[in-house]
């Protein structure tokens, strides 16, 4: 795992941003040029952007991405760009789920103590994940106080008409969809949703991984919701 003196290169596919921290601060942010999640347009365009900010692909010491849920061309090609960027001197490709990023700088942003990130599953499902988050950032699984694991186990799937019971009291509720799924947010006659689409930055997944580097998944795979479809 890396340190904290480490330079890290960190993407966040769901708004196309990219970071670089060193040391455990953030030096250098930018935006992808991408014009959708398989456009390869994105990668010179940011080798470039490093090199102007004088930190070359060189200098990077580990590579970090969100892996979902969602935005699964964009977030596969980033990993398989890192892998290939890492393997000629070993070093680290890390994974941390988007929301608990989301939540992260949702609660900090909004003095909110649990926050629930809600999705579209599709096949007529919501994803729902509950987070505790304490004044100095660290994110914790609602009610358990587990450390998030940053795989599908973080995630309930409901219904629609479920939502309200996945919900804890008083929760801050925010979505990276609310324009696809804004009935069901809207049916829990709630003033704590946030009525906007909200996603996390390259810089709030680094944010995450400054709060719990440990907790970070080495050579990940982006988070499914749903079982693989084998045909027969």
């Amino acid at each position: 795992m890396t340190n904290t003196m480490d330079t890290l290169l960190c993407i966040e596919r769901s708004d196309d941003s990219w970071a670089v921290s060193r040391g455990g601060d953030v030096v250098a942010t930018g935006r992808l040029r991408a014009s959708g999640p398989r456009a390869p347009e994105w990668f010179p365009g940011l080798v470039g952007a490093l090199d102007e900010a004088g930190l070359g692909i060189g200098s990077i010491d580990a590579f970090l991405c969100g892996i979902g849920p969602g935005s699964f061309s964009g977030i596969r090609s980033v990993l398989a760009a890192f892998q290939g960027l890492a393997m000629p001197r070993g070093l680290p490709v890390l994974g941390l789920s988007d929301a608990a990023a989301l939540a992260g700088a949702q609660s900090i942003a909004r003095n909110a103590p649990t926050v629930a990130v809600v999705g579209d599953a599709r096949r007529g499902l919501l994803w729902v994940a509950a987070y505790d988050v304490s004044a100095d950032g660290a994110v914790a699984m609602h009610g358990s106080g587990a450390a998030p694991t940053h795989t599908s186990d973080d995630f309930a799937l409901v219904r629609p008409d479920e939502l309200r019971t996945a919900i804890p009291e008083g929760a801050l509720v925010v979505s990276g969809e609310y324009g696809r799924i804004s009935s069901a947010i809207g049916s829990l006659a709630t003033d704590n949703a946030i009525r906007e689409d909200l996603r996390p930055s390259a810089a709030d997944i680094l944010a995450l991984y400054g709060s719990a580097p440990e907790a970070a998944l080495r050579n990940p795979s982006p988070i499914y919701l749903h079982p693989a479809v084998v045909a027969g």
